[in-house]
């Protein structure tokens, strides 16, 4: 997985469009452990896992692996993200007559394909069935969360240091995941997209309090990772 900020990915893809996720495991599915909130809502350790295998069968050139704990973590930031963005447009009664074409549209194809990928990924079959229990829901959200950030992110002013700034940070990125960095000048227009992204997100983060319960957080991270499981057989 190149991007460490799932959703804001995501988000300047569609953005630029606009203008020119081993299988989780049932029992953790199920886990009602409060591993963040926003305001008053309440995320989950079932919430995580769904929004994981979300992304897993509807976004696989993400590349998420569900036993790295750097990618779960990724993964955690995303649904936070998705949940405020969503959190704001419950606040301002956001609709859309274009999201709902989308979804009336989208919603049938991806559920022909969904089914489609069920029959082709054997080790991801438990994956696939628990985002069948809850894609209609899941996906619906994802989109939401995406359509309304849409209309948000373009009003969103970025000076030239900070779209600088986060031309160093996809550098860095890029070095990270052995790839040659684009010259300024070739991506400067989506480092600019991408920094009005991350600010619109920065923006909604600290008006809607996302709050971290890095307890619960590093329980679930320790259930997956492998190194873990060594040391507690090693007890």
């Amino acid at each position: 997985m190149k991007s460490n900020k799932l959703f804001g990915g995501i988000l300047f893809l569609a953005l630029a469009t606009v203008l020119g996720i081993g299988c989780a495991k049932d029992k953790l599915a199920g886990d009602n452990t409060v591993v963040a909130e926003i305001g008053d809502q309440k995320v989950t350790t079932a919430d995580w896992v769904s929004h994981m295998d979300l992304y897993r069968v509807v976004q696989p050139g993400a590349g998420i692996d569900p036993t790295d704990p750097d990618h779960v973590k990724q993964v955690l930031d995303s649904l936070l993200d998705q949940d405020v963005v969503l959190t704001a447009a419950a606040k301002e009664k956001f609709s859309s007559a274009d999201l709902d074409k989308e979804l009336n549209k989208s919603l049938p194809d991806s559920e022909t394909k969904l089914v489609e990928l069920q029959t082709r990924l054997e080790r991801d079959l438990a994956a696939v069935k628990h985002v069948r229990k809850n894609f209609k829901v899941d996906y619906t959200k994802m989109l939401t969360a995406q359509a309304y950030a849409q209309t948000k992110v373009k009003d969103v002013i970025v000076t030239e240091k900070e779209v600088k700034d986060r031309f160093d940070e996809y550098v860095s990125e890029a070095k990270s995941a052995g790839e040659k960095p684009q010259p300024y000048e070739k991506v400067r227009d989506q480092v600019r997209l991408r920094a009005m992204a991350d600010k619109l997100l920065t923006q909604l983060r600290a008006e809607y309090k996302v709050s971290r319960h890095e307890d619960a957080i590093q329980k679930y991270l320790a259930q997956i990772s492998p190194s873990q499981q060594i040391l507690k057989k090693d007890k």
